[in-house]
């Protein structure tokens, strides 16, 4: 499910795959061959999130990216990453490969 939020809408690359039960919302920019699965989350309250190339989100996850003060907390994952069942990302960035 796509949604825009505070006027941003998503970016999707055409050869990424999101469920349709996976709510996609704000600034969020989805890599190339990347696969967001059922119930995940990913949700730019406020800030950035950019998933990279072949970035693997898995059921249930939580992504979240949002500014606290004048603090950004946005969430850059790095190309080829594995987001387990049920994680919670807040706020990271994490590097390629891990």
């Amino acid at each position: 499910m796509i949604i825009r939020h505070r006027g941003i809408e998503p970016t999707i690359e055409p050869s990424a795959y999101v469920e349709p039960t996976a709510p996609v919302i704000g600034d969020v920019k989805i890599g190339v061959h990347a696969k967001v699965m059922f119930g995940a989350v990913l949700n730019s309250e406020g800030s950035g999130i950019n998933i990279g190339e072949n970035v693997i989100v898995s059921e249930n996850a939580v992504i979240r990216a949002t500014v606290a003060g004048n603090k950004d907390h946005s969430v850059n994952i790095g190309d080829n990453v594995f987001i387990g069942l049920h994680s919670t990302i807040l706020g990271v960035t994490l590097e390629p490969c891990s």
